[in-house]
């Protein structure tokens, strides 16, 4: 489980949050629509990650104890904030176990609830052997409106080579806002330092040249060495650093070569994420994307070799891989592409398809192009009571290389049915509709019939909240000229 969570809430929560515009996780809200709107992934899934790395600091036992004495004591009262961060210092305070002398959970929390956003950890050996780390708040922006008084308390975990201990999770090195930098105590000759252990730490980290090497040089030789959770986040580090120009690209690349090596499922995972997203930028740039294309679906002859060799024996663990398996078809790998086609025909013929197959042979079925196929899917996503099973058809549902099957499918959204269950089911449509050139024409398409609708509907207002999904999820879609609709 915590290797989903940190693949699926923490990662994810990251990438949402680290723009200048985004908003703390307490904020102030004066009507009903923006109390429906506060509900975004910023708070869902940044508070579930900042309660996790809040776990680790205190201890579970701790964190159970306060948890159980706040529900009690605020069971039929008004709440504040605070009044949460209280009773964990009242525990602590209670079992002598503080964090620091001059820290308390009030303040600790409170810089990481009121200001949006998160620190970016910048680690160095210096000249005398010892390590320092500093502080600055992380941002993909260009231009950054951040400013230098962004800071948070941050309790680190590292281990290092000669060490190799990634199982102790409580914070051992604390930086403050105030200090310019913090030294960390390492043994001689430590080779190389992971900070973050297990990600625990809402937090990304840099590291000098060397350091950067050092772990390249261990993930190809004997990946096994770092916890796994670690694999995965030196992945997702070093691409949004170089995203945010904080180290070269072929850092990244080169770190990606180690896949050949790699057997589990959440590195590999968090490696696509950012190889699909790479794919949509560069789309504007037909050259550079073939060629990148290329690369990628090397990488996915690779992966199906492994997932084909790889038994899958839990539930958790074929989440990961039927999202793999669905990338990997998408890319072109045809061995991949034909078994999906035969689960789909076999599904259409009344045989049940692998959990993990579901959404690649779905989405195998969209490409055939056919109404019946259509019609299937749709009956399944409208009679199925699993939430996990409908956003899997939602996203099989934009495969279709159709735009007429598009357009059908955006039509059929109840879009006189305004509440928030049918706007998500429609910001997933058009999220995932978006990711093929023809999914960009078909919602340029579709916005143009609808906004010609809308000017004469009673319901404007409310139709206008699609308008702005829709339009969200294509701005930064659209590669070409005629991919938008006149």
């Amino acid at each position: 489980m915590e290797e989903s969570f940190v693949e699926n809430v923490h990662q994810y929560a990251l990438s949402w949050d680290e723009y200048d515009d985004t908003h703390p996780l307490t904020f102030a809200v004066s009507s009903p629509d923006e109390i429906e709107n506060a509900f975004d992934t910023i708070t869902m899934d940044k508070s579930a990650a900042l309660f996790r790395m809040l776990k680790c600091v205190v201890g579970e036992e701790n964190f159970r104890t306060s948890v159980n004495k706040y529900l009690n004591d605020f069971a039929y009262m008004e709440a504040e904030p605070g009044d949460l961060w209280d009773t964990f210092d009242y525990v602590l305070y209670e079992a002598d176990n503080l964090i620091e002398d001059d820290i308390t959970i009030n303040n600790y929390m409170d810089l990481w609830t009121e200001q949006p956003g998160y620190p970016l950890i910048t680690v160095k050996s210096t000249n005398n052997g010892s390590v320092v780390a500093s502080q600055t708040r992380f941002s993909l922006s260009n231009p950054r409106r951040t400013t230098d008084d962004e800071k948070w308390f941050v309790g680190l975990t590292y281990t290092t080579e000669t060490e190799m201990d990634f199982e102790e999770l409580t914070p051992t090195v604390w930086m403050k806002p105030t200090d310019e930098h913090t030294v960390i105590t390492v043994p001689d000759n430590f080779g190389w330092i992971i900070v973050n252990i297990q990600s625990t730490g809402f937090y990304r980290v840099n590291y000098d040249e060397k350091n950067w090497k050092l772990l390249l040089i261990q993930l190809i030789t004997n990946p096994d060495r770092i916890h796994v959770l670690n694999r995965a986040q030196i992945i997702d580090d070093a691409y949004h650093l170089c995203r945010a120009a904080l180290v070269p690209y072929d850092y990244y690349t080169s770190l990606l070569e180690y896949l050949l090596m790699e057997d589990h499922v959440t590195p590999w995972n968090t490696a696509i994420t950012g190889l699909s997203s790479t794919m949509d930028s560069i789309r504007r740039y037909p050259t550079e994307y073939l060629k990148f294309k290329k690369y990628a679906k090397g990488l996915a002859d690779i992966l199906y070799d492994k997932l084909s060799e790889n038994q899958i024996r839990n539930a958790t663990t074929k989440i990961g891989w039927s999202r793999l398996l669905t990338w990997t078809c998408s890319v072109g790998n045809s061995r991949c592409a034909k078994s999906a086609s035969r689960h789909f025909d076999a599904w259409m013929a009344g045989h049940e398809i692998p959990y993990e197959m579901e959404e690649a042979a779905l989405c195998a079925g969209m490409k055939k192009g056919n109404i019946a196929a259509l019609s299937k899917i749709h009956k399944l996503y409208n009679t199925t009571r699993s939430p996990s099973q409908k956003k899997t058809i939602l996203r099989a549902l934009a495969c279709t290389n159709n735009i007429q099957m598009l357009l059908s499918h955006l039509n059929l959204m109840r879009l006189d049915d305004v509440d928030h269950g049918s706007l998500q089911s429609f910001k997933t449509v058009c999220d995932n509709v978006v990711n093929t050139p023809v999914g960009v024409k078909a919602l340029s398409s579709f916005l143009i019939q609808k906004l010609n609708a809308i000017q004469s509907s009673p319901i404007r207002d409310n139709l206008n909240k699609y308008i702005v999904i829709a339009y969200s999820a294509l701005a930064p879609k659209v590669a070409t000229d005629d991919e938008i609709a006149i």
